[in-house]
């Protein structure tokens, strides 16, 4: 039987030189780096993001660069401990995207690796679609944030429609919208109702924002996951939904890389839930290559930041050019 593995292991084949270690020591280097001129600059960048006001979304845009480093340190099995931090910190900046705009009236903290900056609270004008705020509520669920999560529970329809790009959320993303909130105020009894109401809407319709692959691949298949765990109530019906999510997943992107688009990343959204899903009810999914199982019995207080790189590493392409070229001179030497 094929060992099942993530689709990023047949795309580093192709090229191990690359993507073995290269990947990850160069996030390594750019976090560093990055780390000490924040830390250089810090006052000067506070005042920017408070000049810029509404347009600035710098905590949104940082937070991604943190998501490649969680996924490569799993990849290349660094400790868990490393993982986490990486993890940690995405959540840290995409958590404080939606403390400035939900308390615009107060100056947030922004813990970065090891100091911190203080940042204005100011309405945004981007990143406040309903897949951005389900990204935040997914991750304080992950990291059993109650405090995050009441606080995430102000998010309204009124503040989906500041974002500047409104006009493409689609019919799916706000019934998505719907759902989380549901899941929030589990008291109300209305999550089942709101899933059967996206599950009704009409595929065949042009939505904008989305397409039909990523709705049928992706969004539906989290919400049977949802709707076993948290109405149904059944181990066995959760499990099999989260395996058949996974796979779709897997082929989603597995069929990106194969193209060119290099996708090395975990479904942080289906990892919560699966995190969710044993601390609160037991349930523990086998370990698989998009779950790995230590993701969900962790310990999230050990976390410890990766040994730090002042020099940026040199890229295997660059490594294989002085390689040729050394043997060539060793040739010429010989002749």
């Amino acid at each position: 039987m094929t060992k099942l593995q993530h689709h990023f292991e047949s795309v580093r084949k192709k090229d191990p030189y690359w993507y073995n270690t290269y990947l990850y020591t160069k996030e390594r280097w750019f976090i560093t780096s990055g780390h000490t001129q924040i830390k250089k600059n810090k006052a000067e960048i506070e005042q920017r993001i408070k000049e810029n006001g509404s347009k600035s979304t710098y905590e949104f845009s940082q937070a991604r660069g943190y998501i490649s480093g969680f996924a490569l340190s799993i990849h290349n099995q660094f400790p868990h401990s490393e993982s986490l931090w990486w993890l940690r910190q995405y959540y840290n900046f995409t958590l404080t995207h939606f403390k400035c705009h939900l308390l615009p009236e107060q100056s947030h903290a922004l813990p970065i690796g090891d100091f911190e900056m203080t940042v204005p609270g100011r309405k945004m004008n981007s990143y406040i679609r309903p897949s951005d705020w389900f990204a935040a509520v997914m991750m304080a669920l992950y990291w059993n944030d109650d405090k995050a999560l009441n606080l995430l529970k102000n998010f309204n329809k009124s503040d989906i429609a500041l974002d500047e790009n409104s006009h493409f959320v689609s019919p799916f993303k706000y019934a998505e919208y719907e759902i989380v909130k549901q899941l929030l105020t589990p008291e109300n009894g209305q999550l089942e109702a709101a899933i059967k109401n996206y599950m009704a809407i009409d595929l065949t319709i042009a939505h904008p924002g989305d397409t039909l692959k990523t709705i049928q691949h992706l969004d539906m298949p989290f919400m049977d996951c949802l709707l076993a765990l948290f109405c149904h109530a059944s181990e066995q019906e959760y499990k099999t939904k989260m395996l058949d999510a996974l796979k779709k997943y897997k082929k989603i992107m597995g069929s990106a890389a194969n193209k060119g688009d290099f996708q090395y990343q975990f479904p942080l959204n289906l990892i919560a839930v699966a995190r969710a899903a044993y601390q609160s009810r037991g349930y523990l999914l086998d370990d698989h290559p998009y779950i790995p199982q230590w993701l969900l019995t962790c310990d999230l207080n050990n976390i410890q930041a990766p040994e730090p790189l002042f020099k940026e590493p040199e890229s295997p392409t660059v490594a294989r050019l002085r390689e040729m070229k050394a043997l060539e001179a060793a040739k010429n030497k010989k002749k």
